[in-house]
């Protein structure tokens, strides 16, 4: 039997009780959290050149920037973030509008009342609710200066009813409506009326409380709402119009991706009875083709995977029943040159609808 020492003997009894082990885990937590700290302090202490670059300078490269890289340079670290997200600075302010007015088509308008020029771009550009980062059944509602979809417009509002009866229970004057912005809802299936919007409640009364003056108040406000709205109003058609052009120039760029795999795919398909465009033509007469083409998203490459399998089982039973029927190679070159007067035309029009509404 090996003999062992007295430091070996207990090492091994807290070796085998466990103490020692979770000993110095602890002491390596503590350990690893300490260096972690210094690596802050250290990190705090000396900077990057770019971290450290005076605000002026600053001002200038993010005066070069979209939209999007401003934002995710607002996310590099906090000193970024405080500088581009305050929405008291005059510089901050003009670095978004620059960037607005340089690299964007839409919004060309400036911001609403009460919102900051980053404010604005988060509202028009970032996707998702804003208080439950839902994608779909979105929607601007420029009277509350929110984007949400139906369920959270629910909880944040409160209809014109309900408001009447609270303000009673809590003996509020009921002057304070007339300072309150609306949402007129038509045509839903759960209520047709006024709403309002549950934090403008509060703020609304302590305005109304410190004024000396309250008929006056009531006149003043009630023409500050009524140009608030009007202005919502043009901005939700204006949005409206700028979703219908999205959406049709991202179905030109869809069916331009299609047209063309499709073209290649013709090739390959093509038989002795039928030419490359007579395949093409068949391909996009197939129910497949009709289904994709419209759609307003990007087209993938497992998109077209997908849509190729079902082509080559539909295309037989397309040749089958255009047996006869068939055009010759003339008359598919007059559809195409067809097509694109139709295109030149939609492109037309499209630039007159942006002269008009930008």
């Amino acid at each position: 039997m090996q003999l062992r020492s007295c430091k070996q003997k207990k090492s091994m009894l807290l070796t085998t009780t466990g103490v020692r082990s979770s000993k110095s885990k602890a002491f390596k937590q503590r350990r690893g959290n300490t260096k972690l700290v210094r690596n802050f302090r250290n990190f705090d202490q000396e900077p990057t050149l770019f971290v450290a670059l005076p605000p002026e300078t600053f001002a200038v490269i993010c005066a070069h920037l979209p939209p999007v890289d401003l934002h995710s340079l607002s996310r590099a670290c906090r000193r970024f973030r405080g500088f581009l997200w305050s929405t008291t600075s005059a510089v901050t302010d003009s670095i978004w509008r620059t960037s607005r007015t340089t690299f964007l088509r839409h919004p060309i308008s400036p911001p609403p009342v009460g919102l900051a020029e980053m404010e604005y771009l988060r509202l028009v550009l970032e996707k998702g609710c804003m208080f439950c980062d839902r994608k779909d059944n979105l929607q601007i509602y420029w009277e509350f200066q929110v984007r949400c979809c139906g369920t959270c417009l629910e909880l944040i509002s409160i209809r014109d009813y309900h408001l009447t009866s609270r303000l009673k229970r809590m003996n509020i004057s009921q002057d304070i409506i007339s300072g309150l912005p609306f949402l007129l809802r038509c045509n839903t299936p759960k209520y047709d009326g006024k709403v309002y919007l549950l934090a403008d409640i509060q703020r609304v009364r302590e305005d109304y409380d410190t004024a000396s003056d309250k008929e006056l108040w009531v006149l003043q406000k009630s023409e500050e709402i009524l140009a608030f709205l009007q202005d919502a109003r043009e901005r939700t058609k204006d949005t409206q119009t700028n979703q219908k052009i999205c959406i049709m120039i991202e179905r030109g760029r869809r069916y331009k991706v299609i047209s063309a795999k499709i073209k290649e795919l013709a090739k390959q398909l093509r038989n002795s009875k039928t030419s490359i465009g007579q395949t093409e033509y068949l391909l996009k007469r197939c129910p497949s083709y009709r289904r994709v083409v419209d759609v307003p998203k990007p087209f993938t490459e497992r998109s077209w995977a997908a849509l190729v399998k079902k082509l080559e089982i539909e295309l037989p039973k397309a040749r089958r029943l255009s047996q006869g029927t068939l055009p010759s190679n003339d008359e598919i070159s007059e559809i195409r040159e067809e097509l694109r007067e139709r295109v030149r035309r939609l492109q037309a029009r499209l630039a007159e609808t942006f002269d008009e509404s930008y």
